[in-house]
């Protein structure tokens, strides 16, 4: 079975917990033919889970995946994050979907990049201690610092979450709506 890992293709051998690499010795087509890739990706697969689930269980509140994104930001930002939030006044329900999804994976990459630096801890030490100093320091530097981007978030989750909000789409909105749907009103 293939996988993506780090951006290459790798033959996971199930029973053994094994990696190898997607080029095989010449000739032969067989799964043995795979030359090993060592015991150390078999550990960052399980790095990868480790700080996945620590982002599922410590940074999952909308505050601080947002934290996250301003502290982690991608390098190649499309749309800064101040029009992105403006954006949420229009279309709140991108903060459950797309958002938090886009926040969440920008936690993950950051917390694996950067929670494994002492090599005298374990890796659940590691990442223990990292968010740690996320939880302690960095975030809430980070909610000082961009005091205003975090208000304009409490106010989209209560616009949100307000059960006397009803959501009017533009008009392009309501054109594509009656594109896709066209007994939809």
């Amino acid at each position: 079975m293939y996988q993506q890992v780090s951006g290459r293709r790798l033959w996971v051998c199930p029973g053994a917990g094994f990696l190898y690499s997607e080029n095989r010795i010449a000739g032969d087509t067989s799964a043995s033919a795979h030359r090993p890739m060592g015991a150390g990706k078999r550990v960052a697969m399980d790095r990868i889970e480790l700080v996945r689930h620590a982002v599922e269980q410590h940074l999952n509140d909308i505050n601080d995946l947002l934290a996250m994104r301003l502290l982690f930001a991608p390098d190649n930002v499309v749309v800064p994050i101040e029009k992105e939030l403006l954006d949420l006044y229009t279309y709140p329900e991108r903060l459950e979907t797309s958002h938090r999804d886009e926040w969440k994976s920008i936690a993950i990459k950051a917390l694996h990049r950067n929670g494994f630096t002492d090599p005298s801890q374990t890796d659940q030490e590691s990442v223990a201690a990292y968010l740690g100093f996320l939880r302690a320091e960095a975030i809430p530097h980070c909610l000082t610092d961009h005091n205003a981007l975090f208000q304009n978030l409490q106010e989209i989750l209560a616009i949100a979450r307000a059960e006397n909000t009803i959501a009017f789409p533009d008009p392009r909105r309501r054109g594509l709506m009656r594109l896709i749907w066209p007994d939809h009103r």
